[in-house]
C-alpha cells in the first residue's frame, strides 16, 4: 500500500470514530461499523466492539501476500486508535463458504438499546447480531409492546428479546 492511501484509509477511520462516538454513547450501542469498503483499495469492512475490532476481508482480487500485508498495516493502525485485540474473519465470494469450529471461542457481551447480547467472535462465520438490523429490531420492540409474538425468523433471538 502507498503512504496516500495509508493516509486515506487513517483519515476516514479517524473521522468515523470521531462521528460514530456521540451516536454510539446516546444510543447505548456497544457494536458499531466504522468502516465498509469505504476506499475501493481497502476491501474491508471494520466493526468495533467493547474490547475487539472485527475486520472482514472482502474479496476483491487480492494476493495472498497483499492481503496479509494489508491485514498487518490495518491490525497495526487500529491497536494504535485504541488497543483492542483484532479479529481477523475472510469473505471470499469465489470460495464455497466453509463453516469451520475454531478451537477457541472468543465469547463477548454488548449492549444495544439496553439489552445485552452475547456474541461468539471466532466460531463462525457471522457473529450472530446483524448491526444492519438494528433499526428493524428497535421497531420491532416499539409494536410489539405489551403483546404475544411468535419470532419464525428466530435465527440468533435477537428480534425475540427486543
Amino acid at each position: 500500500m502507498n503512504d496516500q492511501l495509508i493516509e486515506a484509509f487513517e483519515n476516514r477511520l479517524a473521522k468515523r470514530l470521531k462521528h460514530l462516538n456521540k451516536w454510539v454513547k446516546k444510543n447505548q450501542i456497544s457494536y458499531f461499523r466504522v468502516f465498509d469498503r469505504d476506499i475501493t483499495d481497502v476491501p474491508v469492512i471494520i466493526d468495533s466492539l467493547p474490547h475487539h475490532w472485527l475486520v472482514w476481508v472482502c474479496d476483491h482480487g487480492l494476493s495472498t501476500e497483499m492481503e496479509t500485508q494489508l491485514m498487518e498495516l490495518i491490525t497495526e493502525r487500529l491497536e494504535s486508535i485504541q488497543r483492542k485485540e483484532v479479529v481477523i474473519k475472510s469473505r471470499h465470494k469465489k470460495e464455497l463458504i466453509k463453516q469451520r469450529y475454531n478451537q477457541h471461542d472468543t465469547i463477548i457481551s454488548i449492549e444495544e438499546g439496553g439489552l445485552i447480547f452475547e456474541l461468539n467472535l471466532t466460531r463462525y462465520l457471522d457473529t450472530g447480531l446483524f448491526i444492519d438490523h438494528r433499526l428493524t429490531r428497535q421497531w420491532v420492540r416499539q409494536q410489539s409492546k405489551g403483546k404475544r409474538i411468535l419470532n419464525l425468523f428466530a435465527y440468533t433471538g435477537s428480534f425475540s428479546c427486543y
